[in-house]
C-alpha cells in the first residue's frame, strides 16, 4: 500500500495528527503521548473535529502512550506503543 502523508499537525496537547490518502480515501492518525488513558469521549470529540473540516476519512487510528479506557469505538482502531514495536 503506497500511503502519502496528506497533513502533519503537531499539538501542545503531547500529541500529533497526521492524514494520509490511499487507494480509498483518507486515514486519521492520531497519537497520544499524556499519561492519561484516552476515552471514547476523547476520541469521539476528535473524530466530530476532523469531520468538521469536510476531511472525508474512511478509517481513523488512536495511538496511545498510556492506552485507553475503552476497550473498542466502531471503526476505530486503538493502538497502544507497545503493540506499534512489536
Amino acid at each position: 500500500m503506497n500511503l502519502k502523508p496528506s497533513r502533519i499537525g503537531a499539538n501542545k496537547n503531547g500529541g500529533f495528527d497526521i492524514v494520509t490518502e490511499d487507494c480509498f480515501e483518507y486515514v486519521s492518525y492520531k497519537a497520544k503521548f499524556k499519561k492519561d488513558k484516552i476515552s471514547k469521549k476523547d476520541i469521539v470529540e476528535e473524530i466530530q473535529q476532523v469531520n468538521s473540516i469536510e476531511l472525508n476519512c474512511y478509517k481513523y487510528v488512536f495511538i496511545s502512550k498510556s492506552g485507553f479506557s475503552c476497550v473498542s469505538v466502531d471503526n476505530v482502531e486503538l493502538r497502544t506503543l507497545d503493540q506499534l514495536f512489536k
